[in-house]
């Protein structure tokens, strides 16, 4: 009894898949270009792309704030003196 029903099973899984290859077949000849967005599925949706659009929004603030570190310290640094002079001797004014 079991084989029977694994066959049916089977063969039932066969026939959805067929059924399921006929449907994509047609839809894609029916929508063309456009099935490719269909495809997509939850990334073509406006939460996907407002979630998108924040994160580049907050890579891009981060971006700025460090390009702004940056050319603060370089301005720093440009304005430290390259080298300092070697210290000289102490004079001894009343040598001996």
């Amino acid at each position: 009894m079991t084989k029977v029903k694994e066959s049916l099973r089977s063969k039932e899984a066969e026939s959805l898949e067929v059924a399921r290859k006929r449907a994509d077949k047609q839809a894609r000849t029916e929508l063309g270009a456009a099935f490719a967005l269909a495809e997509i599925g939850d990334v073509a949706t406006l939460e996907h792309l407002e979630k998108r659009l924040a994160i580049l929004d907050r890579l891009e603030a981060m971006i700025a704030r460090l390009c702004k570190k940056l050319a603060y310290v370089r301005a720093i640094k440009s304005m430290a003196p390259h080298s300092l002079p070697a210290p000289s001797p102490p004079l001894l004014e009343n040598a001996s």
